[in-house]
């Protein structure tokens, strides 16, 4: 997208409409509300031998409205955790947006885990669950990356009668060694 595309203001603004930020969770708008942001969402859109940069358009007014709704989410859970925020879920894959958070909103860490989409969602209803049984309202302290020198060496493959080496300290972020080696 280029930096000089244009943002569309009444599209923003009706693309905003579909969703409202309740106590850091999004609730949708009604029917009629979301089809009409995307009919005119469509009238925006590049015709198949339209110029290219339309598309650029649309895209960075798609943009503005993901930015401020989900300001409006950054602002309503940072009281939780003032110094550090962990995003999660498919949208945290938002790099043009999460680059700008730690600046605006004066927060010391921003961690985007290796698998922030469904796989990661997982791992949040899990930590969901475990809040409800244990009865926390909030985490202490979250390790934004994980510790792997506590794995143990894999056992002996029975297909290919070697094993598996897991280096205690990963060189990707996924928390997955980058390939797995025979010796």
């Amino acid at each position: 997208m280029r930096p000089s595309a244009r943002l569309f203001r009444t599209l923003i603004e009706a693309l905003c409409a579909t969703v409202t930020v309740d106590r850091g969770r999004l609730r949708f708008a009604d029917t009629g509300i979301v089809k009409q942001a995307l009919a005119m969402a469509q009238t925006y859109g590049r015709s198949g031998d339209g110029p290219i940069m339309q598309g650029a358009d649309l895209a960075a007014s798609a943009q503005a409205a993901y930015a401020r709704i989900t300001d409006q989410v950054v602002e309503a859970v940072l009281p939780d955790s003032p110094e550090n925020l962990v995003l999660t879920g498919g949208c945290a894959l938002n790099s043009s947006y999460n680059g700008t958070i730690a600046r605006r909103f004066n927060v010391a860490s921003v961690t985007v885990p290796s698998a922030p989409g469904d796989d990661g969602n997982a791992v949040g209803a899990a930590l969901l669950a475990w809040m409800d049984d244990t009865k926390q309202k909030r985490i202490q302290k979250a390790q934004a990356q994980p510790t792997w020198a506590h794995v143990q060496t894999p056992k002996l493959s029975r297909k290919h009668k070697t094993i598996a080496k897991w280096p205690a300290s990963p060189s990707v972020g996924t928390g997955l060694c980058p390939r797995w080696r025979s010796c």
